[in-house]
């Protein structure tokens, strides 16, 4: 129920807020449209969360917020870069947070009269002091035993040490950002950061390079595709994190090497002349349809949402 609430309202809550200008920046108008889907959902009386990323690009600006385990990873000159940061309970920063929380009040009555008015009714109600705790609970730190995430929409029942508050920054669109990938735990519990720009990278390449090889161009024009195809299956160069940084630096000559060859070839008008355009996004639904099937043929059973933004179209 959450996730459909904020699907079907939060976009209609960042046009309100932009456009009545109430707040100082971006990022403060971001972190009101999350608190107050929270707020309109709470309304429903419906004990169910989510959580969810959201990205604003405005300009050449680009606002990321997120909550819970859902994440952001920038694919910068063929390199992946997360942007946001899990709020998992196993945080010990955030761990802390909660069980330092101002403890909840709650009043036990110890007798069944009712009819007692006046002050001496308050010796009748106990004072229960209820601090937060995180504690391992079917492999996994959760708050109250319940939840792994502690800031979604909704958890009413939580929401003392569970907020709506999310974590927002802003980034400055450069020319070496290429895509932005935003998904669920789904995805990224059984696929890595590295992994999946890898994939989105191969499977754009995949269609530029079947778009030359069918095209009706003279054979000896054509590009050469052996780096191309080099570049796409090499498993010494790819699903790896790049913590090494000469894996990373020659991560990204061979990038620039395969664009490279790439618009050397689609620069000559002869060339272009044969081949079908296809819209980019062809790719990137193609990515999105492979990267939920790789994360279910690793046994997931959780929800999977992947969304791939093009940021090169803000570029101009």
């Amino acid at each position: 129920m959450a996730a459909q609430f904020v699907a079907k309202n939060l976009h209609s809550y960042v046009f309100e807020i932009l456009d009545n200008g109430s707040t100082s920046t971006r990022e403060k108008a971001i972190e009101a449209v999350y608190i107050k889907t929270d707020h309109q959902f709470l309304k429903q009386g419906v004990g169910s969360g989510a959580c969810f990323v959201t990205t604003l690009i405005e300009g050449k600006d680009i606002i990321i917020s997120n909550f819970g385990d859902c994440k952001v990873v920038l694919c910068r000159n063929g390199v992946a870069e997360a942007l946001t940061r899990d709020h998992r309970a196993e945080r010990e920063d955030e761990r802390k947070r909660i069980e330092d929380k101002v403890p909840l009040l709650e009043f036990i009555k110890r007798s069944e009269d009712t009819s007692l008015v006046s002050l001496d009714c308050v010796c009748n109600f106990t004072f229960v002091m209820q601090r937060g705790y995180v504690e391992l609970h079917k492999g996994g730190w959760r708050v109250h035993d319940v939840l792994t995430v502690y800031r979604s929409i909704g958890d009413d029942h939580l929401k003392d040490w569970v907020p709506s508050e999310p974590d927002t920054k802003t980034l400055t669109l450069t020319p070496d950002m290429e895509y932005l990938v935003l998904a669920s735990d789904g995805l990224w519990d059984q696929v890595g950061n590295q992994e999946a720009v890898d994939l989105i990278m191969q499977s754009c390449l995949r269609e530029k390079s079947m778009q030359v090889a069918t095209s009706n161009v003279k054979e000896e024009d054509k590009i050469d595709c052996k780096i191309v195809n080099k570049w796409m299956t090499s498993e010494d160069e790819f699903g790896n994190e790049n913590n090494d940084p000469l894996t990373k630096a020659r991560r990204i000559s061979m990038v620039n090497q395969t664009k490279r060859n790439m618009k050397i070839y689609c620069q000559n008008p002869e060339n272009m002349s044969g081949l079908k355009k296809k819209q980019h996004s062809t790719a990137l639904m193609s990515a999105c349809r492979e990267l939920g099937n790789l994360t279910v043929s690793r046994g997931s059973l959780d929800d999977i949402t992947v969304m791939i933004i093009d940021v090169t179209h803000f570029k101009s």
